[in-house]
């Protein structure tokens, strides 16, 4: 009979009690399964094609300002889900930051446009002092995420059964 309870735990040899068995590294392996949920969802009616800032900027104006979660004093970044014809399949709050700058990681970006099956996406953020121009913090975060977009695109392409190269770091050949 082996010398462990139900729960995998050994005896003290002295003192009673139970002393937790040690995971092994070459044994143990732990692997979760995510479920993703919709939390709630909306009709929102007029917002058939987002291609343009000037679509971008009305939907901004008309229904993330409106959100309960919308602060005017603090910069909030949101992610914009489009699906292969530009039409609008979601937004998504990414960050609320302080009165000049919002900081966001792109596994944060990317995770609403993965979630739902994202064609494409676009990025939005307010300025609480109203100047246009893009803050040094604000051109890091865009080649960021740019870098870690571009990280996440295939380096060779599939089109009609027929595999064509595309120039980068992974070759189809290369074994």
């Amino acid at each position: 009979m082996s010398n462990q309870n139900r729960a995998g735990q050994k005896p003290k040899s002295k003192g009673g009690g139970l002393q937790a068995k040690q995971p092994s590294p070459a044994t143990d392996v732990i692997c979760r399964e995510v479920k993703v949920v919709t939390v709630r969802e909306e009709p929102l009616v007029g917002w058939e094609f987002c291609s343009a800032p000037c679509h971008i900027f009305a939907l901004w104006r008309k229904e993330i300002m409106r959100s309960a979660w919308y602060h005017e004093n603090k910069e909030h970044l949101v992610c914009i889900c489009l699906d292969t014809r530009h039409q609008l399949k979601n937004f998504s709050l990414v960050s609320i930051g302080s009165l000049n700058e919002t900081i966001a990681h792109p596994r944060e970006v990317f995770r609403p446009a993965i979630a739902d099956s994202a064609h494409s996406i676009m990025l939005a953020h307010n300025h609480p002092s109203n100047n246009p121009n893009p803050s040094r913090v604000d051109l890091a975060l865009t080649r960021r995420l740019h870098a870690a977009g571009e990280s996440a695109v295939p380096k060779n392409a599939v089109a009609s059964g027929v595999q064509k190269e595309v120039p980068g770091p992974i070759r189809p050949d290369a074994h």
